[in-house]
């Protein structure tokens, strides 16, 4: 059940942990209409009014949405556009779904997100409707007493503490975070007393477990904007987990004078670097297009230092999803770099390099390297210089803050267009009425003074922003409303934002009970017994 299978390695742990996740409620169906109103009022005195909204609806099998944009103006012009209609549906007690409607193309060796309109069956690893999935590890262990078991991933405790009865024990489900490192198991008897042991891990993302697999298919109309189509277009996707540390993938795809077959390994190596290889071959009426690329990238960011490293190459026939004879040809060879230095608490040096030939162009070079200090806890400097095409940019960036309300940077900078000074401020308050303002401004030596003012005002229903901008070619002002309108067992509400997931609890008929999310009460159930939970991870 999951893309990303976490290893745990240890004289006591169990070598790929994970499983299915735990028997959930059934969902409470909903209908969401998310909404944004927003009224312009130029220098010249026209008004112009935008609304968009996104309606979904999902239950424990469908989800549905389709997306709607409506623009009306002072001189009678009106436009209204329906687009982006998705669906999923999901078969009861089965490992996949189906999905329809506008959709983005499948991830694989040579595809590039193609978007298409039409129907597609994929595993569920990422896509059942009732269901988040995330990364776990288990542990086994023995106590000759009752206990409490921590766990902690360096200084940070994961998850809640788990009381343990005298014996061995399993525990499933532990959350787990990216990269390597060390977990630390701390177990405390009835008397208070501690045993602590320490086991090394990794946990790539991309790196499934030996025999796991995903597929996914797709078959529609090549997407060129909405409303335009050009073709038929059928692809899909194969991964397969050959061992713990190596993942294979698979693609092909079918449109109108192409065809395209690609494969690809994730390695995880050394437990503390990803190596990503892919290569693809695309035939059409002008010939056999050879596309590569690998990727070194580390497990995570370490205390010290971070780095990448990346190649690609595709030769004058490669021809992306879609393309014809007609279009340009794409010979493409780049080798691009990056390195993070963490020096001192203080400063940071990050670089980077790229070359790159591109079909018809000459040889493209670009270097850039960024020195950041903290002087204190209110003065920032940073200094940049950038190479790209044998011209250098250099410039500074100072940066104070005033308590934790206003902030100033002065940017200035040395390039093509000669000395430029660009100064930014910022104010930020609140009242009790919930009223927070903001203020910026900046002073372009080569071009006009420009100035914007934000006042936002959150509710229980919407979220209300008024702006003003200026500058010396035009003015303008806004005014904006944000919200969500629902619907969920039976009950009405409305919601200044919703985030992709969110919670629909409840109690029956009972009123004002408190819905605690990590120890902090969150909302109460309204008359009817029913409370929304916002913006969920």
């Amino acid at each position: 059940y999951f893309t990303a299978q976490p290893q745990l390695f240890g004289s006591s742990a169990q070598r790929g942990a994970g499983g299915a996740p735990p028997a959930m409620a059934e969902p409470i169906p909903s209908t969401l209409l998310r909404y944004d109103l927003t009224r312009q009022l130029s220098g010249s005195g026209a008004l112009a009014v935008y609304a968009s909204g996104l309606f979904e609806y999902s239950n424990s099998t469908l989800q549905a949405q389709a997306n709607t944009r409506m623009q009306a103006s002072s001189d009678g012009t009106m436009q209204l556009d329906l687009f982006g209609f998705q669906g999923r549906y999901h078969r009861p007690k089965r490992d996949a779904l189906w999905r329809f409607g506008e959709q983005a193309g499948f991830s694989g060796p040579g595809l590039n997100g193609v978007g298409f309109t039409g129907v597609s069956y994929v595993s569920d690893f990422g896509f059942t409707p009732n269901h988040s999935h995330f990364n776990t590890l288990s542990f086994e262990g023995a106590t000759g007493l009752s206990s409490d078991v921590e766990f902690f991933i360096g200084k940070a405790k994961i998850g809640e503490s788990i009381s343990v009865n005298r014996g061995e024990f399993r525990l499933e489900d532990i959350p787990s975070i990216d990269g390597n490192g060390t977990v630390t198991i701390v177990l405390t008897d009835k008397f208070g007393r501690k045993t602590t042991h320490s086991v090394p891990y990794f946990n790539m993302p991309g790196i499934y477990k030996k025999g796991a697999h995903e597929f996914q298919y797709g078959l529609g109309l090549l997407s060129r904007g909405r409303g335009v189509y050009r073709g038929l277009y059928a692809s899909s996707v194969q991964r397969y987990g050959l061992t713990d540390r190596i993942t294979a993938t698979g693609s092909v795809a079918l449109w109108p004078g192409g065809a395209l077959l690609g494969a690809g390994a994730q390695h995880a190596w050394r437990d503390q670097t990803m190596v990503n290889a892919t290569a693809a071959a695309s035939a059409s009426s002008s010939g056999l297009g050879l596309h590569f690329k690998a990727n070194l990238s580390p497990a995570t960011r370490a205390d010290t230092f971070n780095w990448g490293a990346q190649l690609t190459f595709q030769n004058h026939a490669w021809r992306q999803i879609g393309q014809g004879p007609e279009d340009q040809p794409s010979f493409q060879a780049a080798i691009r770099g990056f390195l993070a230095l963490n020096l001192t608490e203080k400063d940071t040096l990050s670089s980077s390099l790229m070359l790159q030939k591109k079909w018809g162009a000459s040889l493209g070079t670009a270097f850039s390297s960024q020195w950041s200090r903290a002087v204190n806890d209110k003065w920032t400097l940073s200094s940049r210089a950038v190479v790209r095409d044998a011209k250098l940019d250099l410039s500074l960036l100072v940066s104070r803050t005033f308590g934790t309300k206003r902030v100033t940077t002065a940017n200035s900078a040395i390039g093509e267009n000669g000395l430029t000074v660009d100064v930014n401020f910022s104010k930020f308050s609140q009242s009790e009425s919930g009223l927070s303002q903001s203020y910026s401004g900046s002073i372009d030596q080569t071009g006009p003074v420009r100035l914007d003012a934000k006042f936002e005002r959150p509710n229980r229903i919407a979220e209300n922003q008024l702006r003003f901008s200026y500058s010396a070619s035009a003015a303008s002002g806004y005014f904006s409303r944000r919200g969500v309108l629902g619907r969920a067992n039976g009950t009405f509400f409305a919601a200044p934002k919703l985030g992709q997931q969110y919670a629909v609890v409840t109690t029956g008929e009972a009123a004002d009970i408190p819905i605690y999310l990590q120890s902090q009460v969150v909302t109460k159930t309204d008359q009817n017994g029913t409370a929304i939970v916002p913006n969920l991870r």
